[in-house]
């Protein structure tokens, strides 16, 4: 994360709380947030498609 937070690149900023993310949970970080799923991965990946799909689709 320091990496990410140094580097005042805003990509590398999502990749870094991503990572940290995908390392709770996404379910964790959802419930807890009260933001849904999709709308976190959407987030980190600044809209692009993951290689892990969530298995959601948009509309």
């Amino acid at each position: 994360m320091r990496r990410s937070f140094a580097s005042d690149d805003p990509a590398d900023i999502a990749e870094g709380l991503g990572t940290v993310a995908r390392a709770i949970g996404m379910s964790r970080i959802s419930s807890e947030t009260g933001l849904a799923r999709p709308a976190l991965y959407l987030a980190i990946t600044g809209g692009r498609q993951t290689r892990r799909s969530p298995g959601w689709r948009r509309y």
